[in-house]
């Protein structure tokens, strides 16, 4: 097991949303398309950057000093969901001083059924 699959053992199942302020249904599915085209192209799953965003805060909350804990394909990870953020806020050609498409990630078990 690797350490992405061991980490995935160990959080509870995620899923990605995306909060589109007043978006319509259309827009929602576009932006979140947008995203998950961004994580298939790098091959990072979604997951795995939310887990390394929560170890990243984790991190920052703690008050601890040196050198952040992040691995180099944590780090990339984190990278990509910026981009895939990015990607989400273009799909819908959201310009600077807008509100913006945020990425979500929720537990599995608390998404609403459709």
């Amino acid at each position: 097991m690797d350490a992405r699959s061991t980490a995935a053992a160990t959080r509870p199942a995620v899923m990605m949303q995306v909060l589109v302020p007043d978006g319509t249904l259309a827009q929602h599915s576009t932006a979140l398309e947008a995203a998950h085209d961004i994580f298939r192209v790098t091959r990072v799953a979604p997951q795995f950057a939310w887990q390394a965003m929560e170890k990243l805060a984790d991190w920052e909350q703690s008050g601890a000093t040196g050198d952040c804990p992040l691995s180099e394909a944590e780090d990339l990870a984190i990278d990509v969901l910026l981009c895939a953020q990015e990607a989400a806020n273009q799909s819908l050609g959201v310009r600077p001083g807008e509100p913006a498409v945020e990425l979500q990630f929720i537990e599995a078990s608390a998404a609403p059924s459709r």
